[in-house]
């Protein structure tokens, strides 16, 4: 990000972010709950899971290229009558069918708990990306076009990992419970992820999505910049979101996962302090000096990720004991307010407007979220405040990560 902005200007970035903003709204936006369904089916039972793969890669194919198709028609107006950011937009849009195959996969892996694998795919998209742009950026040839294209490119470009999912038998413990691998199980259990997937792509890419037609791609440039630095933030509690889910999905625990759900938090807290600090200086230095105007955005942003933590740590606990639609509730509650939000204040104040529309939403989330965990599955430990135990565990694992341990 830092060479694209310096190379490409806030118009330039805005442009990129506009031009990749459907294809990163539709990884997500038209999953269908898939991926997520894999990682149910393939924890829980070691029969016919090859059946519901099959399904579900025939659904997803379909499901890329009719979204691709719906982009296509919506372009000029995401563009804001822009015909050759429309272009550009579809040209983003076409790698839309391997990136949600991609994610499909990676559901599978989770399912697995092959996260060696997940992490490679990942790490290798990350680096194609980034050796794309910068080779770009010292040939001189870093534009709008050649940008979008190496985003669209590095999306799926990791993939190639899971081709070691094949050696994976099957496994030798019995289910944890009867899973249905029929078109019709695998669907509604996708389904009621989905909801909730579709409500949380709304809460974080909605903004991204309809900032050049409500503003401007200079408002957008500031926005996606302010965005990424607070996400940040949440790598590690995105990390042990999975893990939680796959390990609920097994075998639900509700004391491991109120305590993963504390101790993320006062990861996220810290991170997002120290971000804060050094933002002022840290932005203008990477970014460019046109930039030094997202910091209050990301000073709300970074806000938003602290308080809605623990309710994504809850969430993966509700989709992996079977009730994914608690989930996808609360999600539609804050995605609705989410869009009254930004919709009535990004036409007057741009990117801080979506910022406090991103922050009510997480808060509504979280809350709902951490009260179905209480009410529905009898959590009756905090998810936010933390105990004696989490800095026993904080303790035990600074000295095995310290000097003299061997590790």
């Amino acid at each position: 990000m830092p060479v694209m902005t310096n190379s490409l200007g806030v118009a330039g970035y805005g442009e990129v972010s506009a031009a990749t903003a459907p294809l990163l709204f539709g990884v997500v936006a038209f999953t269908l709950g898939l991926p997520e369904a894999m990682t149910f089916v393939f924890a829980r039972t070691g029969r016919r899971r090859g059946r519901a793969l099959a399904i579900s890669c025939g659904v997803t194919g379909v499901t890329g290229l009719v979204a691709t198709m719906v982009v296509a028609l919506v372009a000029d107006w995401l563009a804001g009558g822009d015909a050759e950011l429309a272009s550009l937009i579809v040209i983003g849009t076409l790698a839309l069918t391997p990136a949600l195959l991609v994610g499909l996969l990676r559901g599978v892996a989770v399912g697995y708990g092959a996260w060696g694998l997940i992490s490679i795919e990942r790490t290798t998209s990350a680096i194609v990306r980034l050796l794309l742009i910068v080779t770009l950026a010292f040939a001189g040839n870093l534009g709008v076009l050649t940008a979008t294209v190496s985003i669209g490119v590095s999306t799926f470009a990791g993939s190639v990992v899971y081709i070691f999912l094949w050696r994976r038998g099957a496994s030798t413990d019995p289910p944890t419970s009867a899973v249905d691998v029929r078109f019709r199980g695998v669907m509604a259990y996708g389904g009621k992820v989905w909801i909730g997937a579709m409500a949380g792509v709304v809460l974080g890419r909605f903004d991204q999505l309809v900032m050049t037609p409500l503003s401007s791609t200079r408002e957008l440039g500031l926005y996606v910049v302010a965005v990424v630095i607070s996400e940040s933030v949440v790598v590690v509690t995105v990390a042990i979101r999975d893990v939680m889910f796959g390990a609920e999905s097994h075998s639900p625990n509700s004391s491991k996962l109120a305590q993963a759900s504390r101790l993320s938090t006062m990861l996220t807290v810290f991170a997002a302090l120290a971000i804060a600090l050094i933002g002022p200086w840290a932005i203008p230095f990477l970014f460019g000096e046109g930039f030094a105007a997202a910091y209050p955005v990301m000073l709300v942003l970074l806000l938003a990720s602290v308080v809605g933590n623990p309710g994504m740590i809850a969430g993966s606990g509700l989709s992996g004991r079977g009730s994914p639609e608690l989930r996808s509730y609360s999600m539609i509650v804050a995605a609705l307010v989410n869009v009254v939000i930004v919709v009535g204040l990004i036409p007057l104040t741009g990117a801080i407007g979506a910022a406090l529309g991103t922050l009510l939403g997480n808060a509504i989330m979280a809350w709902l979220n951490i009260r179905w965990m209480r009410t529905r599955f009898g959590l009756d430990q905090s998810m936010i405040l933390l105990n004696r135990s989490d800095i026993q565990v904080v303790r035990d694992s600074m000295r095995r990560l310290g000097p003299g341990s061997g590790r």
